[in-house]
């Protein structure tokens, strides 16, 4: 998509962290050296701010996560405004890669039965 990852700063971090925890102590992961993230710990929750590394779109990703539940949002990095189309993109494609993997649990005719049977086009 794009060739350059774009530049995440600490202060970037930081600031886009904060918007979820006021008083977190942001700290530099350097057990990726490929990619810039910054995380912090405080109270159960775990949040991850880095660069574009893996899917070059371009933005920042803030990943917030308590161990079982995961939100995932999505920043521009030069206004720091939230980017709900990436975000809408990025679940759009979860939900794709969803249905090909179950279609390749059940096989392809039982998931065409299937959906044609819950879809409402009952066929024999």
């Amino acid at each position: 998509m794009y060739d350059k990852t774009i530049r995440l700063t600490k202060k970037t971090a930081t600031q886009l962290i904060h918007q979820i925890m006021p008083r977190a102590v942001v700290i530099k992961d350097e057990t990726a050296p490929e990619a810039t993230i910054f995380r912090a710990v405080t109270n159960g929750l775990e949040i991850r701010c880095e660069n574009d590394w893996f899917k070059r779109n371009k933005r920042i990703k803030l990943t917030i996560t308590d161990g079982e539940n995961t939100i995932v949002h999505y920043y521009s990095p030069t206004t720091l405004n939230r980017d709900f189309f990436e975000e809408k993109a990025e679940k759009e494609e979860a939900a794709l890669q969803a249905r090909v993997k179950w279609v390749s649990q059940v096989g392809l005719k039982m998931a065409h039965k299937l959906v044609d049977h819950y879809g409402g086009e009952e066929t024999s």
